[in-house]
């Protein structure tokens, strides 16, 4: 089973809609202070659709356009412009420049472009663009805000209350964990049950959560197997000790499924190999799950019924059996299920 990508730009225009104040107050507090929050900030998708469609550079990706107001007057109004990137591209300073000269000239209002740099080399870090020609220089610097740092400050992350600070360890977390969704999962996981026991909101939890799938995706089976076993722990349910191992079942019958794949991959492709074996690794740790749960909880009673979902071959069946399962249905209705 292949690992789906992140589509990280996606991600962050996402969570910048949605937590935009809370973007400024984590990063750049000092811009936050100068914000009167009081007036209402707007999204200038309409001017950025404009932007990009009118570029003579070739397409350009804007994270955010973002109108606010500021206080005590002057030039009260300042358009907020966020650029994020996340892999590194030799010409991301020439964008910088050239969308603030295009966002000045078309709004006629100041400007501030930020950047944010998602990517995963220490080294990695443009802040100037420089145009010379016969002595006459037009340098151009811009704040940049490199999520690599953060790493040495985890602890800080974990600490703070800001949304922003979920969306930046769920952002590391993804590059660390890519080709590792084992990791990724137990990460994912710890994420979930440190929201639920925040004081959020439940609408922000539900937001949250949102973002984490955007940044921590996960193959559907792993993910729905995750859910229920979230869920699970957070009913109390008396198989939790049970579904508490499920993952590391399906772990060890994945990482022999590879290695079943890599033998079938030197036949028919690599790629086609593994895709094959990881498949059926997950199928198979399910199954072993779902035998050892239902022995644990119905005992001999449940050998007919062990024996009937082994020869399930749908994989989205045998997960809503193991929802079921979990959740708490009866032997009876687990049989009737199958029907």
């Amino acid at each position: 089973m292949a690992e789906p990508p992140i589509d990280f730009d996606g991600a962050w225009k996402h969570a910048l809609e949605t937590y935009f104040e809370a973007f400024i107050a984590f990063f750049l507090p000092e811009v936050h202070a100068d914000i009167d929050w009081t007036q209402e900030f707007i999204f200038g998708k309409d001017t950025l659709r404009k932007l990009l469609h009118d570029s003579e550079v070739g397409v350009r990706r804007v994270a955010a356009l973002v109108l606010v107001r500021r206080k005590g007057g002057g030039e009260a109004w300042v358009f907020v412009h966020i650029e994020v990137q996340s892999q590194w591209d030799a010409d991301f300073p020439e964008r910088m420049e050239v969308y603030y000269h295009r966002i000045t000239n078309h709004t006629n209002e100041p400007v501030f472009s930020v950047a944010v740099l998602g990517d995963e080399s220490p080294n990695w870090r443009p802040d100037t663009y420089e145009r010379r020609l016969w002595g006459c220089v037009a340098t151009f610097h811009y704040p940049m805000l490199k999520l690599y740092d953060w790493r040495a400050r985890w602890a800080e992350l974990a600490a703070s209350d800001n949304p922003f600070a979920l969306v930046v360890m769920a952002h590391l977390q993804a590059q660390d964990t890519q080709g590792r969704p084992e990791a990724r999962s137990q990460g994912k996981l710890a994420f979930w049950r440190r929201l639920r026991r925040s004081g959020i909101d439940e609408q922000n939890v539900r937001e949250l959560m949102n973002l984490l799938d955007w940044f921590l995706l996960l193959p559907k089976p792993v993910n729905t197997l995750l859910w229920a076993q979230f869920q699970a722990e957070e009913e109390g349910d008396q198989v939790e000790q049970v579904s508490g191992g499920i993952l590391e079942i399906i772990q060890d019958q994945v990482e022999q499924s590879r290695e079943e794949g890599r033998e079938e991959g030197r036949e028919e492709g690599l790629e086609e190999g593994l895709e094959k074996g990881l498949g059926k690794g997950i199928r198979l740790g399910l199954l072993s799950a779902i035998s050892l749960a239902l022995e644990t909880k119905f005992g001999a009673d449940s050998t007919a019924l062990v024996a009937q979902v082994a020869e399930i071959q749908d994989m989205e069946q045998i997960q809503q059996f193991y929802v079921e399962l979990i959740a708490g249905a009866t032997l009876d209705q687990l049989r009737y299920s199958l029907l």
